[in-house]
């Protein structure tokens, strides 16, 4: 009879230490793009709050408030070794639905996982927290560094 004792003990020691590496690198993606954006966007007396952040893949929303304003940035991480997260887009209420994320040029399973995500990170904010978010005056416009840096 073959002993299954250390097949299991050995799976569940590598599940053990992979869910935490994997929650490790979620927090780490998460940190880098609170960052990009901070960085992009942030004014010396106004500074851009951003959460939640999900990511799904290569690819994550941010919700983001900045004194009275706020919405929702499309990330992408750059192919590479640096894997840096770039912001595709600004939007508001259009990067919480499926159809919006596939109109921005999300795969539509992708798609779907992101807003799903979107949606349970954002479910115990306060209403007023995702009307600021879908305030966002946009079509799902493409971002330019240099030409939208200061639309905040």
């Amino acid at each position: 009879m073959f002993n299954l004792r250390p097949t299991c003990a050995a799976l569940l020691l590598s599940l053990a230490i992979t869910l935490p590496l994997h929650a490790q690198n979620n927090k780490t993606q998460i940190e880098q793009i609170v960052q990009v954006i901070s960085h992009t966007y942030d004014q010396a007396n106004n500074k851009v709050q951003t959460a939640p952040v999900v990511v799904q893949g290569d690819y994550a929303i941010a919700s983001w408030r900045q004194g009275e304003k706020g919405g929702r940035a499309l990330l992408k991480r750059q192919s590479g070794q640096t894997g840096q997260w770039e912001i595709l887009l600004c939007a508001g209420s259009g990067l919480r639905q499926e159809a919006g994320l596939i109109a921005a040029g999300i795969a539509p399973a992708l798609a779907k996982q992101l807003a799903a995500q979107l949606k349970q990170a954002e479910q115990s904010l306060p209403a007023e927290q995702i009307a600021r978010f879908d305030s966002f005056d946009s079509k799902l416009t493409p971002h330019h560094a240099s030409s939208s840096a200061k639309h905040h």
